[in-house]
């Protein structure tokens, strides 16, 4: 089959499935994804996403330019001012050891979004490109390579993460190679199941007829095209990693002292749940649910905006 051929090929697609003007012949690419004003147009139309995405940025600015300026001891103990109500010197008050609870949470908020976005990334990464190359691949390797997904999906997380945690000292980075092993097996299956769906596209028919290997393939089309789920996805494994960082400092696994996290605030305040010290426990799960909560949501807003089939809307 000649070039003309494979072109022509290309462009006979089902009519509710004619690419509009502003998406290229062999389908949306990523930098046509990303350079699309309307995409962010769909973004910013959405209200709970942008709400979601201030949220984000200024729970950021919070945790890590706000020691900067609210500077607290957050390493030496002060006995005279332990389980001190808030007011005064101390917005948030103080906990059973008289740290500053206020600054306790923004420096306990660094490693959970450190952990979070690194855990993420690295999960997102491996599982993209783990589901796009079985899908593509098909017969007995795409069999083999769902196989060991579905294999690691049988162990339980929490109690993966929670026997790593007791044979090596937990760390930033090893909290983030740890969640990530047990979180790329979700994007990997999400993925296969975009690529199952991609492949059967006059588009990447038209690219291998053309010549194109099977990496060109997966990383300008497929993809590119499933980068909606791809991106809903990263957020919700954001969310995740934050809630696993939690639960393992909350059952003393987490970060060792002087490191602090929430899940570790929420572990000491619990002691004092029925002393009324109200501000040991309340401040520290409000940060973890509303970052979780704008981290699911922001990834609601993108999946809308980066989704190819959209285009036309």
């Amino acid at each position: 089959m000649s070039f003309g051929d494979a072109e022509q090929l290309a462009t006979l697609q089902a009519p509710d499935r004619t690419p509009p003007d502003n998406q290229p012949p062999d389908g949306p690419t990523s930098a046509s994804v990303w350079r699309s004003s309307d995409r962010w147009k769909v973004f910013l139309d959405n209200r709970p996403a942008t709400a979601a995405a201030a949220v984000v940025i200024l729970v950021t600015l919070f945790c890590f330019v706000g020691p900067l300026i609210y500077r607290t001891d957050q390493i030496h103990v002060n006995l005279l001012a332990i389980t001190s109500a808030p007011g005064g010197h101390h917005p948030l008050g103080t906990d059973d050891v008289g740290y500053d609870v206020l600054g306790r949470i923004m420096v306990g908020g660094q490693s959970s979004i450190e952990i979070g976005l690194g855990a993420a990334a690295l999960a997102t990464i491996i599982g993209s490109l783990w589901g796009a190359v079985a899908g593509l691949a098909g017969g007995i390797v795409d069999s083999l390579m769902m196989r060991v997904v579905d294999a690691l999906l049988s162990i339980p997380v929490v109690v993966f993460l929670l026997v790593v945690a007791t044979l090596v000292p937990p760390s930033v980075p090893l909290l983030i190679l740890v969640i990530a092993a047990v979180s790329w097996l979700v994007p990997a299956r999400l993925v296969r199941a975009e690529t199952l769906r991609l492949k059967e596209q006059n588009y990447v028919y038209a690219a291998y007829l053309m010549g194109a290997r099977r990496r060109h393939v997966v990383l300008r089309h497929v993809l590119p095209n499933a980068l909606g789920t791809i991106v809903v996805n990263a957020s919700f494994q954001v969310a995740d990693a934050i809630l696993y960082v939690a639960y393992l400092s909350f059952l003393g696994l987490g970060i060792p002292p002087p490191a602090v996290s929430w899940g570790s605030m929420l572990s000491q305040g619990v002691n004092y749940l029925f002393q009324g010290y109200w501000w040991l426990i309340w401040p520290a799960g409000l940060a973890i649910v509303v970052l979780s909560v704008a981290f699911s949501v922001l990834g609601d807003g993108l999946r809308d905006a980066l989704d190819p089939r959209l285009l036309r809307r």
